[in-house]
Parts: C-alpha cells; structure tokens; sequence
C-alpha cells in the first residue's frame, strides 16, 4: 500500500481504468447502497458492478474526508500558530469477478503541516512568538502537560501567566498584582515593574521552551494543544535560543500557516470532483450522499 499526500483521483478515471464487465447487482453493494439513494426504475439504467460500486463508496469516502479537512483549515485562518491538516490518500488492490485487479483509493490519516507561520507584530506585551522550532509547555484540566505553539498569552485571576484557553503555563510564573510593566526576552527571561518598586526591575521567572525528535508524532488534542506520544519521542527542554530551539520575540504572533487562497482553489477542484462522481451515480441509478 502507498502512502502519499495527493488530490482524490476522480473515480470516472478508477472506472474507466479498471474496465470490468457489468454483471447484476450482488450483496457486495449493501454497504454502498445503504447509503445512497436509488432513483425511481428507470430501463436506461445500467446494472452495476461489485467493484464499480467499491471504487465510487472509496472515492467518495476521500472525498469527504478532504472536504471536512480542508474546511476546518479554513475555519482557522485567523487561529495564532495553527497547523494545517492534509489527508493522506494511498491506493489499495481490488480483484474483479474476472480476475482483473484494480486501484482504488483509501484514506490513510490525517498528517499535520507543521512548517512555520508567518511572524505579525501584535505590540501586546504578553504576545509572544517562537522564533524556530519549539514548543510552549501547559498544564491540561487532568493535570497533563500539553504543548502549543500559540503565545497569546494571558493573566489569570491568580495573576499566573497562562495559554489562551486558559491554561497555566510551565514552569508556573506569577505576576505581582501591582505590575506596571511586563518584559520578556529572547531567552524566556521574564521580569518587569511593579508599582511598589517603580524603578527597579523584577525578575518574575523563565520561560522554557521544549521540541521532539519527531513533532509529527504529537497527539492533536484541541484548543491548539498536542501531546507526547511514543512517535514524538520525550521533550528535549531548555532555554529558548539554545539546544536547537527557537528565540522568543515578545510582541509577536506566529500566525496560521494556512493559505487561504490555495485552500479555497483546493475546496473548488473537490467540487468539480464530485460533481463528476455525482453524474456516475446518476448513470447508474443512485444519488450521491
């Protein structure tokens, strides 16, 4: 079985490639049939083949499992550092009734685009981007850690700085409630002013930031969250600027690294694709789902 990342091949093309007789309809079409529609008898209508049946419910199959992928990457255009998704499509062999064997597509997985975002300068002192590779540590409700890559970062009630959904960075670093101003350095130093000590500046913790030999690896968990898993491999931590990782840049966001053109062009060849398929079905009798 190949695995790569490629457009859905329309399945008039798998049809006409395959080139197997016609005979009746057989159980092997329960499943497909179960979910399409048949249009009311009509004598012009050709009987269809097991195999054709399974090369149309595989290539339809794809077909959805681009459209809802390519649809929440556009959904998160504007999300700080989100990844986009691209659905792996590999080939797999059928055997016709008459020995013949043909392709059919198959959805392997979903696989993360983990190339960088552009870097925007927000002016938010507590927006920070990373600079190169690296990951942001947060605590999870269930007492996990969790990585992201967003550094819209925020004060919660305790003053402890947190993720943007809400969760407590790690190490924890608490604010003083009189703080005039924040700074963070390139190397996750952060300090700043208080108002009970106006000329000097606090030190109020470090940042650490973390990468995996294979970040490909990491779970998706939501909210712009991942976690380790055995693919990823454990953390490698250390200081923001060294071991291989990343400068902070504080005012600065690392937006999605979705194109929004490129999606919508995407999004507009699956629909060619499938009204192609939706007049194969018609061909044969059925309504596509």
């Amino acid at each position: 079985m190949m695995r790569r990342v490629l457009p859905i091949v329309p399945c008039l093309l798998l049809w006409t490639a395959c080139q197997v007789p016609a005979p009746p309809p057989t159980d092997a079409l329960a499943a497909v049939e179960a979910s399409w529609r048949r249009v009311p008898d009509d004598p012009e209508v050709i009987a269809v083949d097991p195999v054709i049946g399974s090369l149309l419910r595989s290539a339809f199959a794809a077909h959805a499992a681009q459209r809802r992928v390519l649809l929440q990457n556009l959904a998160n255009v504007a999300t700080p550092a989100f990844k986009r998704q691209r659905v792996a499509i590999g080939t797999q062999t059928i055997d016709g009734p008459g020995g013949e064997r043909c392709q059919t597509p198959v959805v392997l997985g979903v696989d993360p685009d983990l190339s960088p975002g552009v870097l925007e300068q927000t002016g938010r002192a507590l927006d920070v981007a990373i600079d190169g590779d690296g990951w942001l540590v947060v605590v999870v409700a269930d007492g996990t850690t969790a990585y992201t890559r967003a550094g819209n970062l925020q004060l919660n009630a305790d003053g402890k700085l947190v993720s943007a959904c809400g969760c407590v960075l790690l190490p924890e670093i608490t604010v003083p409630t009189d703080l005039l101003e924040i700074h963070i350095d390139p190397e996750g130093r952060v300090g700043g002013r208080t108002a009970g000590s106006p000329d000097a500046h606090t030190s109020f913790g470090q940042l650490t930031l973390h990468r995996f030999v294979n970040p490909a690896g990491l779970r998706l968990l939501g909210d712009g969250l991942r976690g380790s898993s055995e693919a990823s491999g454990p953390p490698i931590t250390a200081t923001p600027g060294r071991s291989g990782l990343g400068a902070l840049k504080q005012g600065f966001l690392e937006r999605s690294n979705v194109d929004a053109a490129a999606t919508l062009l995407e999004l507009q060849l699956l629909e060619r694709q499938y009204e192609s398929l939706a007049r194969v079905l018609q061909r044969l009798g059925m309504i596509a789902p």
